[in-house]
């Protein structure tokens, strides 16, 4: 396909639509989670007289690109990655599958769950991390884990695997824990951490039993991948806020990869994600186009 976006709040669907009308094969992929359906009452969003909610809203846009028979994939992205063929662009891996695409739109909004579990603040850049495909490498022959219970964590035991002496998957108490650890050096463990000890940099965790691991590396995957996680994997820069950096044309410091909504920071409202969005799928179009000619 030509273009693949990802996310369906305000910016993703109003960037499909622009596309869509520029003659671009589009695809938009969800997991059917928008900070949008958490918002109660709008009553500032132009052309409703009336307050409408979140959820209607986002629903409303849902349709409309569905009216212009814009195909929808429901999965979480797990990363975005080079595709093995230059020529193909990106390669998107979702827990529906694998998919590629000439040109990227993020537009998940900001969904980095952060832990709270006692002594990761205090170690981030020292031991904890939020990007395996990023950090990995500096914990070579090591043996390090990650917090988590859902395909993301899964995945990014997966990328650490080949990498690390030992993957240990913490789920910090949850038993039933929806992950596959196909790889003989990736270890589930589900008992409840206290905190993690160290002094300047990260030594292990400490359970609530009292028992120890040893580690050189903590990886927090926690929910689903967010939208500075998956930039962050491809080499994209981002601002110091951990927000990612575009031009004027929703463009990010990579080739066709674009982004826009709230996982570009500044003003977090739905009318101005749609704005991002119709700037993001003109100018995705347009580079389509010109690889196409």
């Amino acid at each position: 396909m030509d273009l693949i976006v990802i996310g369906a709040g305000p910016a993703g669907i109003s960037a499909a639509i622009y596309a869509k009308r520029g003659k671009t094969n589009v695809t938009v992929i969800s997991n059917g989670e928008s900070a949008l359906q958490k918002a109660k009452e709008i009553d500032n969003y132009y052309g409703f007289e009336n307050t409408i909610s979140g959820s209607e809203l986002y629903e409303a846009g849902i349709k409309q690109a569905k009216h212009l028979e814009i195909p929808f994939i429901e999965g979480d992205v797990l990363n975005i990655n080079y595709a093995d063929n230059p020529d193909d662009g990106f390669s998107v891996k979702t827990t529906a599958g694998d998919f590629t695409a000439k040109a990227v739109i993020i537009a998940t909004g900001t969904k980095r769950v952060k832990s709270s579990i006692k002594g990761t603040t205090k170690f981030e850049g020292s031991g904890v991390s939020y990007c395996a495909t990023c950090d990995g490498f500096f914990h070579k022959d090591t043996d390090v884990a990650v917090l988590g219970n859902g395909s993301f964590a899964e995945a990014e035991a997966k990328h650490l695997s080949p990498i690390a002496s030992n993957v240990y998957v913490l789920t910090n108490g949850d038993e039933n824990p929806s992950i596959s650890a196909d790889e003989k050096n990736i270890k589930i463990v589900s008992q409840k951490i206290d905190d993690l000890y160290g002094e300047n940099t990260l030594e292990g965790v400490k359970f609530a039993d009292g028992s120890t691991i040893p580690l050189h590396g903590f990886f927090i995957a926690l929910g689903t991948a967010g939208a500075s996680d998956m930039a962050k994997q491809l080499g994209a820069e981002l601002n110091e806020k951990g927000d990612i950096t575009i031009d004027n044309d929703c463009k990010t410091s990579i080739d066709g990869l674009y982004a826009a909504g709230d996982c570009i920071g500044g003003i977090l409202q739905a009318s101005v994600a749609v704005g991002e969005g119709a700037r993001a799928g003109m100018a995705a179009s347009k580079y389509i186009r010109q690889l196409n000619k």
